[in-house]
């Protein structure tokens, strides 16, 4: 028929060619042109301009294909509840002889119940469209639902199984020349390295896919890659280079309408801002994060961001109102299984419960979440458990394990280049020798406690190294320089609306009545 030349047609011709079956009310040239247009739209990012070019072919046609690729776009723009009617609505009508329809339309499904937390649906879902597409022979379907169920796996901690899933997948795409679903895998497997300490792999892969993702035009890919490395730099201490990606990806989400995207480059500008010790812009960018997460379904987000914002108020002294956001946090993370998760905030109540003097509690915790860390490869996360134990073991005067541990912590956190974490390791090893008289050596390590968190612009950090180099300039009878340090680290702490800020004031105020 005249319209089956399409392939040789040019965009504006086919769209021509659609109004005309529109008008002509010949739906099933309407259907097929608007699905593989759209279909193609989809894979350059114009995902607004998709929905409404589908809602004008489903006036004369409810085409299950069309349904399918409107709902994907939607899903996209964070249009959770029309994503997953229109899917259900696809599935319905897709006719029992196109199994790649149904593989197609499981599949996404099962994206919108992993999103949701509802982890074993989605499981189920994937394996049935996995079924699927190995029966049909449907290898670039069949790389998609690998590459998903390994995203499940690394969530719940089965790291090895994720990696061996994304490698499969990987395999399969660069065998039938799926060049987005090779940035994807690379992408994929680029995070678990980062998260298992080899910053240098993660980097190259990151890269890898990014380059992918720019030639083929995949924005959506191309601002997800860089977020990544927009963190891995922000963990290094390149602040000012990570915000610059940030930026970039986030202008890149808000333009083709990613509400997911967008609300994770909040979430990550947040935690840069409240490092620096902006705390009312980190609060606001955590708010509208949460705000995106809570209307798409996002569990695990809404999760990663409760527990950010009772970071800042356990921070500011508000304790109970941060427990009560922890334990929010850890719920949603133990309902949809996200380990790693998990670990965090087991770790940041543990925190809670030393500051509180409940130290068997803490430890306890600690302990739990210190395994979990092991268990899932998790290197940063690793060194901050040892890190705190340390300080636990120090309160009871085991001076030897403090060390150890602390020593232990450091060694991760160089390895992994993690420019905050050693700093915070070098501060309490410095502490250490202070408690032993080493008073030199305290000195050497936080002054290089110190340049670190100047460079990264830890704002907080900063303020609290100058405050112990304060009193150990006073034990000097050096009241002078005690004061400089004291009064720069007032400063800080009145500014990030800190409760330290009242105990430095105290300080200053005993050294100028002396």
């Amino acid at each position: 028929m005249w319209w089956k030349s399409r392939e040789t047609s040019t965009e504006e011709q086919l769209l021509e060619i659609h109004r005309l079956a529109l008008l002509g009310k010949e739906k099933e040239i309407a259907g097929e042109l608007a699905s593989n247009l759209a279909n193609n739209w989809c894979q350059k990012s114009r995902y607004r301009e998709t929905v409404e070019f589908c809602k004008s072919t489903l006036e004369i046609t409810k085409d299950y294909r069309v349904l399918k690729e409107m709902a994907y776009c939607e899903l996209v723009l964070g249009e959770v509840e029309q994503a997953l009617e229109n899917y259900q609505q696809a599935k319905k009508l897709c006719p029992s002889e196109d199994e790649g329809g149904t593989a197609f339309i499981f599949h996404h499904l099962a994206i919108i119940y992993q999103q949701q937390g509802k982890v074993n649906e989605a499981i189920s879902l994937y394996q049935q469209s996995l079924d699927i597409k190995e029966k049909i022979g449907n290898q670039q379907g069949k790389a998609a639902s690998l590459h998903q169920l390994a995203i499940i796996y690394q969530q719940q901690g089965k790291v090895n199984e994720a990696i061996a899933l994304h490698q499969q997948s990987l395999d399969i795409k660069e065998k039938i020349g799926d060049q987005q679903g090779k940035a994807a895998s690379l992408h994929r497997l680029a995070r678990i390295y980062a998260q298992q300490g080899k910053v240098d792999y993660a980097i190259a892969l990151f890269q890898q896919s990014l380059q992918i993702k720019e030639k083929i035009g995949d924005q959506q890919g191309k601002a997800a890659s860089l977020h990544q490395l927009a963190r891995i730099y922000a963990q290094q201490g390149k602040v000012d280079y990570a915000i610059a990606l940030f930026q970039k990806s986030l202008q890149i989400k808000e333009k083709i309408g990613d509400q997911q995207g967008k609300a994770a480059s909040l979430h990550q500008l947040a935690r840069i801002y409240a490092q620096q010790g902006k705390v009312d812009d980190a609060i606001t960018f955590f708010q509208q994060s949460l705000q995106i997460k809570e209307k798409i379904g996002d569990q695990q987000g809404k999760a990663a961001s409760l527990h950010q914002l009772a970071r800042i108020y356990a921070q500011q002294g508000k304790v109970d109102y941060a427990i009560a956001l922890f334990q929010q946090s850890l719920q949603i993370k133990e309902k949809i299984d996200d380990q790693q998760g998990k670990a965090a905030s087991l770790h940041q109540l543990a925190r809670i419960y030393t500051k509180q003097g409940k130290v068997d509690d803490a430890i306890a915790l600690f302990q739990q979440s210190l395994q979990i860390k092991e268990k899932i490869g998790d290197q940063q996360g690793k060194a901050a458990s040892l890190h705190q134990l340390a300080r636990i073991y120090a309160q009871q005067g085991k001076v030897d394990d403090v060390i150890a541990l602390y020593q232990q912590s450091l060694q991760i956190k160089e390895k992994i280049d993690d420019q905050q974490g050693k700093a915070a390791s070098l501060h309490q090893l410095a502490r250490t020798y202070a408690q032993q008289g080493k008073v030199d050596d305290a000195i050497t390590l936080y002054q290089q406690s110190l340049q670190i968190k100047e460079k990264i612009g830890d704002q907080q950090g900063k303020a609290i190294t100058l405050w112990w180099l304060g009193n150990i300039a006073q034990q000097q009878g050096d009241n002078s320089t005690a004061l400089d340090y004291l009064q720069e680290s007032l400063e800080i702490l009145q500014r990030i609306k800190s409760p330290y800020a009242q105990r430095v004031k105290g300080r200053i105020d005993q050294i100028s009545r002396e």
